[in-house]
């Protein structure tokens, strides 16, 4: 758990491209629903990882096309029983959350997730821990990100390094620092 959270989220290898919640994220009511939802889905998701992936090696001769695709079926499954479910229950409460409904199901982190534990065959324990440390790791980073962000906002940043350039050597910095003090050295 404490793996997924840290490296595969904080230092970005797959979660970098989560345009709507940096949006949304300006708002700690938003970030708290998307945080449950993500949650939700990295759990379920990763509850269904074991069969899926049986599933899929039984139907695909080639696992590389196969996991994918059918992981992302299955996702598409969920997000829709998911959203037919608050819709009847609930119509108001589908309609504030639909697009951060949206946003934790099909993101980088989700299947990315789930591909990472399809192929290193995690028993069900840790698959579950797995997905409950990408979730709290992915959800980290957008914070960090989004604070980093509104501290290069109020700097005093020259203008060729304004915006994006910023965001990625402070980006950069960050996954420096926390792939230091998880232990490994750099190479000399």
């Amino acid at each position: 758990m404490l793996w997924a959270a840290t490296v595969e989220n904080i230092i970005f290898t797959r979660a970098l491209g989560s345009g709507q919640l940096f949006i949304e994220s300006s708002n700690s009511r938003s970030i708290f629903s998307v945080s449950i939802l993500l949650t939700v889905m990295m759990t379920v998701a990763s509850l269904l990882c074991t069969p899926l992936t049986a599933l899929s090696d039984l139907i695909f001769e080639n696992t590389y096309l196969g996991r994918p695709f059918v992981m992302v079926v299955a996702i598409t499954l969920i997000y829709t029983v998911i959203a037919l479910f608050l819709n009847l229950v609930s119509p108001h409460t589908y309609n504030i959350i639909a697009s951060r409904l949206s946003f934790a199901c099909f993101n980088g982190a989700l299947l990315g997730c789930v591909l990472i534990m399809q192929n290193r065959g995690l028993s069900f324990v840790q698959q579950l821990g797995f997905g409950l440390g990408g979730a709290f790791g992915f959800i980290l980073a957008i914070i960090i990100v989004r604070e980093g962000e509104r501290r290069i906002a109020i700097s005093r940043v020259p203008k060729i390094f304004k915006g994006y350039p910023a965001l990625i050597i402070y980006l950069g910095l960050v996954s420096l620092a926390v792939f230091s003090l998880l232990g490994h050295q750099l190479p000399a």
